[in-house]
């Protein structure tokens, strides 16, 4: 036996070195799977991050340009309101004119026809005292 376990020796040495060779190759694979991994998982949070950081800034932005629209538009809606207000109130103004003109105009035709009276009356008057004096002439005739 001791010649067979001698020559069984050097194949359980080859055996043993194999497996450990077999253990530490993939023991390194694994290793490379673990640093491939870690690349992996690297450029996936970096890409993740700056991909995150690119939705950010667009938001970023829309947000500014919903604001600026926002208030663009209230200032244009104040100002049409202004416009209104005013275009409301020169209304108001010329319907008040309006109404003074016709005032005047009611108070020009009264005074006009208390004139055009004040006139016809004098006008009868004067013929009254030319037929006065017509009669007085007649008379002393």
């Amino acid at each position: 036996m001791s010649d067979e376990s001698e020559s069984f020796l050097p194949f359980i040495f080859k055996v043993i070195n194999d497996i450990y060779s077999r253990v530490t190759e993939i023991g390194k694979s694994i290793e490379e799977l673990n640093q491939k991994m870690d690349e992996f998982t690297y450029t996936i949070t970096d890409r993740v991050v700056n991909l995150s950081e690119g939705i950010t800034g667009i938001i970023e932005i829309i947000k500014a340009n919903r604001e600026a629209s926002f208030k663009y538009f209230s200032n244009s809606a104040n100002e049409l309101k202004k416009e209104f207000q005013s275009i409301r109130e020169k209304s108001l103004k010329l319907g008040d004119l309006e109404g003074q003109l016709a005032q005047k105009m009611v108070e020009a035709k009264t005074f006009l026809q208390d004139k055009m009276m004040d006139a016809e009356f004098l006008s009868l008057i004067f013929e009254l005292k030319d037929l006065s004096y017509e009669l007085r002439s007649i008379k002393a005739k």
